[in-house]
C-alpha cells in the first residue's frame, strides 16, 4: 500500500486498540479480508517495521495504558493468512490519557486531520471516529491504526509516556517558619476529597507514584485491588484511588494499602504500615481516615494482632468471592 507516511521516517507510531486481555503482548491480524482481497487496514500491521513504537489503548477502560517497540519487521504467515509483530519493552503510561483527555483536545485533533488531509489526501488511517458533534469524538473499533507524530507529542509529551502530566504528590513539608528545632512539621490543611472515583487498571504492569518515588505493580496486585473495589461496591461503598493510594473510601474515610505476599510477611507488612501512616500524615489521605492493610492471603495470628492492637490498623483478605475483615477493618468501613 502507498500509505501517506512512506518517505517520512519520523512517522513511526501506531496504536493497538484492544478490548480483550493480552494488550501489548504482540500484534496479529489477517492479511486479507473475507473475500481474499487485500485490505489497507489489515495491511497496517504488515507495515510495522523494527524499532517503531506501538501505543496501546484499552477499549474496555477507554484509555491508553502503555507503549511497546517492534522487535523486528512484521512477518506475514502466508500459510495461515496472518500478519504478526513481536513486541518488546512494554512501558506503562504514567498519567491518565483517555477518552476525556482526547475529547478535551477534539478541536485540535480535527484540525490535525484536516491539515493532513489537505497535505496528503485520504485515507489517513487515523484511530478516531470523527463525528459531527466533536464532543463525541471516540476511537474506532478497528484493531490497529496510525498515530501521527504530532498526535503522539501532544498526548504523551517529551518522554512519550505523559510523565509531564502527572500531578505532583505532596512533598514532605519543611519545618515551620521560626521552628525551634523540635522537628515539628506543618502538614497543611486536609483536602476535602482525596480520592478520585475508582477505575480498574488494565491487565498490565503499571507504575504508581508514592511519596518516596515510584514502584511497579503487577497484574496479580491489580486484580487484588480491582476485586476488592468491586466487592466494596456490593457493600454500598464508593471506592476511590489516587496517584499514591491503592484503594480507599471517602465516606467513611478509609485508606487501604494492598500487598501481594511472597515467602515472608515481614517486608510487606512493614512497607504497608509505613505507607499508610505517610499517606495520612502528609494529607495524601484524609487525616481522620482509618487505615487498612489488604493482603493477598489470610494473615497469621501474630501479625494480625500486631496490626490490630499495636498499630491500630485493620486487615482484610480475599475469602472466596468475598473479603474477610478484621474487627478494626469492619469498624472503619462501618460494615
Amino acid at each position: 500500500m502507498a500509505y501517506w507516511w512512506k518517505g517520512r521516517p519520523w512517522e513511526s507510531y501506531w496504536v493497538e486498540i484492544r478490548r480483550v486481555p493480552g494488550i501489548g503482548s504482540g500484534l496479529e491480524s489477517p492479511n486479507t479480508d473475507e473475500s481474499g482481497h487485500r485490505n489497507g487496514w489489515y495491511d497496517l500491521v504488515g507495515s510495522v517495521r523494527a524499532g517503531e513504537t506501538v501505543y496501546h489503548y484499552n477499549a474496555r477502560e477507554s484509555r491508553f495504558v502503555g507503549r511497546s517497540v517492534a522487535v523486528r519487521d512484521a512477518v506475514e504467515d502466508t500459510t495461515h493468512g496472518r500478519y504478526r509483530v513481536e513486541l518488546r519493552d512494554f512501558t506503562p503510561i504514567v498519567a491518565p490519557v483517555g477518552l476525556s483527555e482526547l475529547r478535551a483536545r477534539a478541536d485540535w485533533i480535527y484540525s490535525l486531520r484536516d491539515e493532513l488531509k489537505g497535505e496528503v489526501g485520504d485515507p489517513l488511517y487515523l484511530p478516531f471516529q470523527f463525528t459531527k458533534d466533536r464532543s463525541q469524538l471516540r476511537l474506532m473499533s478497528n484493531y490497529f491504526a496510525k498515530m501521527p507524530q504530532a498526535l503522539v507529542e501532544t498526548l504523551f509529551g517529551p518522554d512519550g509516556l505523559a510523565s509531564d502530566q502527572v500531578a505532583p504528590l505532596p512533598e514532605p513539608p519543611e519545618e515551620a517558619a521560626g521552628d525551634s528545632g523540635d522537628d515539628t512539621v506543618v502538614t497543611g490543611a486536609a483536602r476535602v476529597r482525596f480520592l478520585a472515583p475508582f477505575k480498574p487498571k488494565a491487565d498490565t504492569d503499571y507504575v504508581v507514584g508514592i511519596l518516596g518515588g515510584r514502584r511497579r505493580h503487577t497484574r496479580r496486585h491489580e486484580k487484588l485491588v480491582n476485586d476488592c473495589a468491586a466487592w466494596l461496591e456490593t457493600q454500598g461503598l464508593e471506592p476511590g484511588r489516587n496517584a499514591a493510594v491503592d484503594l480507599g473510601v471517602d465516606d467513611p474515610p478509609v485508606v487501604i494499602e494492598a500487598k501481594m505476599i511472597g515467602t515472608s510477611w515481614a517486608p510487606a507488612i512493614r512497607a504497608a504500615v509505613g505507607q499508610l501512616y505517610e499517606y495520612r500524615h502528609f494529607k495524601v489521605a484524609d487525616r481522620e481516615a482509618g487505615l487498612v492493610f489488604l493482603a493477598s492471603k489470610p494473615l497469621p495470628s501474630p501479625w494480625l494482632a500486631y496490626l490490630e492492637r499495636d498499630r491500630g490498623i485493620g486487615s482484610m483478605w480475599p475469602n472466596g468471592k468475598r473479603f474477610h475483615l478484621s474487627r478494626r477493618a469492619t469498624e472503619f468501613l462501618e460494615l
